[in-house]
């Protein structure tokens, strides 16, 4: 799925607190059992979800295609990626929903060569749900460093989804898709 329909999905979701685990090169990974859920109701009236969880990668393989037509070799990764999303209500009906991940323990073999590959996930995204429509963004970032070569290969996404109100759909209109990709592959 793209990472823009994603973000999609998670705009139509927010005020159900949907998550999203699929990443660009993350295909279905197994979770581990949230680490941690909280609901606190503060005095002014805003409401505050948050979230807490790990994402299993054992077992997962990535491969970074290059603009150039390089590409690295295919890895096989291990670790988890820890994930905190927070969804915030307030009284005049906005919702927020942000969420943060960053790598535990991750690292790469790659398949072909048993060279370890030193790993970076980040994956960001912002939605706002208001009255008006519903807009976000979302940042996600892989990147994969031969620890032998030193060779580096690097993913970066960056989406930005705005939905407008329609009459009889309950999932509005999108007036704004964007999304940039870029691949480098180097030393």
């Amino acid at each position: 799925m793209l990472p823009c329909a994603r973000l999609i999905v998670l705009i139509a979701g927010a005020a159900l607190l949907a998550g999203c685990a699929d990443e660009p090169l993350s295909p279905a990974a197994s979770e581990v059992p949230a680490a941690a859920a909280a609901l606190a109701s503060e005095s002014n009236g805003v409401e505050r979800v948050i979230e807490e969880r790990l994402t299993n990668l054992d077992g997962l393989h990535v491969q970074v295609a290059c603009e150039d037509g390089r590409a690295s070799e295919l890895v096989a990764l291990e670790g988890m990626v820890y994930v905190r999303e927070t969804v915030t209500m307030t009284p005049s009906g906005n919702i927020i929903a942000q969420s943060h991940s960053m790598p535990v323990g991750v690292r790469g073999v790659g398949v072909e060569s048993g060279h370890e590959y030193r790993i970076k996930e980040q994956n960001h995204y912002t939605v706002s749900q208001r009255e008006v429509g519903y807009s976000g963004t979302n940042r996600y970032v892989f990147e994969m460093t031969n620890r032998v070569t030193r060779e580096k290969f690097k993913l970066a996404v960056i989406s930005h989804v705005v939905i407008a109100p329609q009459p009889g759909s309950p999932f509005g209109k999108v007036v704004v898709e964007r999304e940039t990709v870029r691949a480098e592959c180097g030393d």
